[in-house]
């Protein structure tokens, strides 16, 4: 666009300016550039944010699985101790019984008398407070009541130190013992029921240790108990249902030795949660 001067004589004079001045464009490229550099700057926020947002939630993560961890080895280490106790428990029990099997005081004859006029049924309760045991054998023709003296005399001796044992435990004492020929069994507490074959659908104790025994082998077979006696360790028997309280429970079963033959089974309970 044309312009007019005046020059030091006083002439006008016409200056031409070219097309497009520079300074004509430079606000609206400052805009530009004031935009750019806020959007720029927005998007590196919004990136800086993303990974902060990242950061902060991976150590969330890792926090939350090292907690979890931590609870889970807690909680397992716990399960262990109190699996290696019971196991203790029950080594301490046999331990006992095979010191005391053959030289136990025999047990009263009114205890023999009463297993006998009930059919081979006792329930042992020395004190209101304890559970009872209840005591169970195949009396017949061929095997009297007597011949189950060395087991009943096991029973009332097992009934005074349980109960007071029992008492103080955090969680509940549960299992039977029984002979290895199963013709007698010992059940600790004594079920509420009461005819336990009847229940059961058992014509005798042996039918009824027949379907609850924990299979440890035949005990008949020599190969088996010479097997039994070498490896003096606990058998543990995943959760399976109990056939007195219906609860799952882990069984934990030992042997009693005396002379080298089996004398006693017995079996505890770990009422585990469904």
């Amino acid at each position: 666009m044309p312009s007019q001067s005046t020059d030091s004589s006083g002439h006008e004079r016409v200056v031409q300016t070219p097309n497009g001045d520079s300074r004509v464009d430079e606000p609206s490229r400052l805009n530009r550039y004031q935009r750019t550099l806020v959007m720029g700057a927005g998007v590196a926020v919004s990136v800086v944010l993303v990974l902060l947002t990242g950061v902060v939630l991976k150590s969330a993560v890792t926090d939350y699985i090292e907690d979890r961890y931590t609870d889970f080895a807690l909680r397992q280490t716990r399960l262990q101790l109190e699996f290696l106790e019971r196991e203790r428990t029950l080594r301490a029990a046999i331990l006992h019984e095979e010191t005391a099997w053959g030289t136990r005081t025999p047990p009263p004859a009114t205890l023999i008398d009463d297993f006998a006029a009930q059919h081979g049924r006792v329930v042992l309760q020395r004190h209101r407070n304890f559970d009872p045991v209840l005591m169970l054998g195949d009396v017949g023709p061929s095997q009297h009541a007597a011949d189950f003296a060395p087991y009943l005399a096991l029973g009332v001796d097992f009934d005074y130190r349980l109960g007071p044992w029992a008492k103080v435990q955090t969680s509940a004492v549960s299992g039977f013992f029984y002979s290895p020929d199963r013709r007698f069994i010992g059940i600790v507490p004594a079920p509420a029921s009461g005819d336990l074959l009847k229940q059961s659908g058992a014509k005798d104790v042996h039918a009824l240790l027949d379907r609850i025994a924990p299979d440890i082998g035949d005990l008949a077979d020599p190969t088996v108990v010479e097997r039994l006696r070498e490896d003096r360790s606990a058998t543990w028997f995943p959760p399976a249902t109990d056939p007195f309280s219906e609860q799952p429970a882990i069984r934990l079963v030992m042997t009693a030795f005396s002379e080298g033959k089996i004398f006693l089974v017995a079996v505890r309970k770990i009422y585990v949660a469904p």
